[in-house]
């Protein structure tokens, strides 16, 4: 599976992201392309507990904190640009870095113009009142929603992309039952903090690091051994989410039976939508890091 782009556009890209060296973020040391277009390979994975959500956020927001320190917006954090590096924790636990710095830009005052991803857009960018390095944290929030539950907190169940942004401006946060209710409150409260439709309560990224489910999370998943309630906690709603997700099961085939005994559905999410199409996390795979002098 590949990603292509305008070779012109990445002029910025690669002028921004050479000047940045950062363990959480991918480090350029050359490039390749054609007259055309440059590539990048990616994969795909599935959903993930809560350790390993801890992690991934403690990770990204150190690469945030890092670049928000330099008057760098990302604009465009979301899972396609979260790069898996092969530097591990723990056995199966992978490090990221963020990668892909195409609508990246200082920024000394408010930004006007609208662009990033509709699903992982801030609301200050669709209101057009000016956004500035806060941006990034809303999406981050968006991310770790996914992360904990398969599916995004503002998704139009026609798809639509008015409706979509309409959600997003209103900021109101449901957490559905059976998606979420093995999630802890800590990490709902984590989500509430990152998803404050008001840019000056939202956290910052150095806020978000020093969250008390963060840094627990993070520490256990370093330590390779996570305590005895985390791992009850894990295995209980990896359990809870099979059997829940074997339901919806059912009930699609029960529904797909009374129309066609041939044909088969997915299960279906309470957006309307199959699952499997929102449980898909894109990653990229990475070179082995390299220290920065």
């Amino acid at each position: 599976m590949g990603k292509s782009r305008p070779v012109l556009s990445n002029v910025q890209e690669l002028s921004l992201l050479g000047s940045l060296c950062h363990p959480r973020i991918v480090r350029l040391f050359a490039h390749r392309h054609t007259r055309t277009h440059s590539y990048l390979a990616i994969s795909e994975r599935g959903t993930f507990s809560e350790l390993e959500a801890g992690l991934m956020v403690s990770d990204v927001g150190e690469a945030l904190n890092y670049i928000h320190c330099k008057s760098i917006v990302h604009r465009d954090i979301k899972p396609e640009n979260l790069l898996v590096s092969i530097e591990r924790v723990a056995a199966g636990v992978s490090r990221l870095k963020l990668g892909d710095f195409g609508l990246a830009m200082v920024v000394t005052e408010p930004v006007f113009t609208i662009c990033g991803t509709p699903t992982y857009v801030a609301p200050e960018i669709l209101n057009e009142t000016g956004y500035g390095v806060a941006v990034d944290v809303w999406a981050l929030g968006v991310i770790l929603y996914i992360l904990l539950c398969g599916f995004p907190p503002f998704r139009s169940r026609d798809r639509n992309q008015e409706e979509l942004f309409k959600l997003i401006k209103q900021g109101h946060l449901h957490f559905l039952s059976p998606f979420w209710d093995h999630i802890s409150e800590e990490a709902r409260g984590l989500v509430r903090a990152l998803l404050q439709p008001e840019p000056t309560v939202r956290l910052t990224a150095g806020q978000t690091l020093l969250h008390p489910w963060v840094k627990a999370m993070a520490a256990d998943c370093r330590q390779g051994a996570p305590n005895d309630k985390a791992k009850r906690n894990t295995v209980k709603m990896k359990a809870e989410q099979d059997q829940a997700q074997q339901r919806h099961q059912n009930n699609a085939s029960e529904l797909t039976s009374e129309k066609s005994e041939s044909t088969k559905k997915e299960p279906i999410s309470p957006f309307g939508i199959a699952l499997d199409s929102l449980t898909r996390i894109i990653i990229h795979n990475l070179l082995p890091p390299q220290s920065c002098s």
